[in-house]
């Protein structure tokens, strides 16, 4: 009799737990805050941000008609347009659920109070705030960072790299691309090398023809890859205070220039090397020096006996 109230007991009681869980429902609250509210900016929305300032103007960041492009006292450059979206998102993604301090006091010790850490602020198209938030030191893993919003006396510790990020040199945030160039728009491409001068020209149907040292159908693939290597070409590192002549750009001995269906061109000129394996290259008179790898020259300026189409055998007749 005794085990037999013990078990109603225990029924009782598991039924009684079960419905005040029901009508109490303990991790409904903690579900909807994850949702959403632990969002450190809850209203921010990436593809609305128009300028960034990171670190009192060491690295800024405008929006203009739909591209980025980063602002320095030397001039404004195309930026790196997944950096600047991966940036964006992280922004978005920020979160509250690491709280590492609530004394404003200890903000010191994170690296977050105001003048001690790097601060980032998100302005939109009408130069609204849109975020605004201090990063600090790095967390003990030596990859996460601790933040604080600007108007919260709140740390944070994230997880990932942000600080990386923000400790980047500027010109690591540029884009790297140099010639860009969709092939099939591409007509005409002229060589320099050395005092040769090579000229391919595409016909209607859409193979290519050497006319220029010699009249010969050209290997339709070898110029296919130049124009694939010319668009994936990316500069290996930025050389804004070399100056043209310096760098052996004035009068180059590798030119390279392409002309599009629109009679627009583009021109590539190599120079003097940089370093070990790279050379110094600009992207048509008047831009910027840059540093390109030397491995790809091979494939850009190849002599005109590889560009020849390969002669066909004809079978001999007994």
């Amino acid at each position: 009799m005794k085990a037999r109230r013990n078990l109603i007991l225990i029924i009782v009681l598991l039924l009684a737990g079960g419905i005040v869980f029901f009508i109490e429902r303990p991790f409904e609250g903690n579900r909807r805050q994850s949702d959403g509210d632990l969002l450190v900016f809850p209203d921010f929305e990436p593809w609305k941000a128009d300028k960034i300032q990171v670190g009192s103007g060491r690295l800024a960041f405008e929006n203009r008609d739909g591209s980025w492009f980063l602002i320095t006292p030397a001039g404004s450059y195309p930026a790196d347009r997944n950096q600047v979206s991966a940036f964006l998102q992280a922004v978005r993604e920020l979160k509250r659920d690491n709280i590492a301090s609530e004394n404003e006091e200890k903000q010191a010790i994170f690296g977050v109070r105001a003048g001690q850490g790097t601060q980032v602020v998100l302005y939109d198209s009408e130069d609204r705030k849109m975020a605004d938030f201090f990063v600090g030191k790095k967390g003990p893993d030596g990859l996460s960072a601790y933040i604080r919003r600007a108007d919260s006396k709140e740390v944070i510790l994230q997880p990932g790299t942000l600080r990386d990020h923000l400790d980047k040199p500027a010109k690591w945030w540029r884009d790297r691309k140099v010639f860009p160039v969709k092939a099939e728009d591409v007509v005409q491409m002229t060589l320099q090398i050395d005092a040769e001068t090579i000229v391919l020209n595409r016909d209607t149907k859409g193979g290519w023809f050497i006319v220029k040292p010699l009249s010969k159908k050209a290997d339709g693939a070898r110029v296919e890859q130049i124009l694939t290597v010319l668009n994936d070409l990316e500069a290996a590192d930025f050389a804004e205070e070399m100056k043209p002549e310096e760098a052996g750009l004035v009068s180059p001995q590798l030119r390279l220039a392409v002309r599009f269906k629109d009679r627009s061109t583009q021109m590539l000129l190599v120079g003097l090397p940089a370093n070990e394996g790279g050379y110094y290259a600009m992207a048509g008179e008047g831009q910027s020096v840059i540093v390109l790898q030397g491995g790809v020259l091979g494939i850009l300026f190849p002599e005109v006996k590889d560009l020849e189409a390969p002669s066909i055998a004809t079978p001999r007749q007994e």
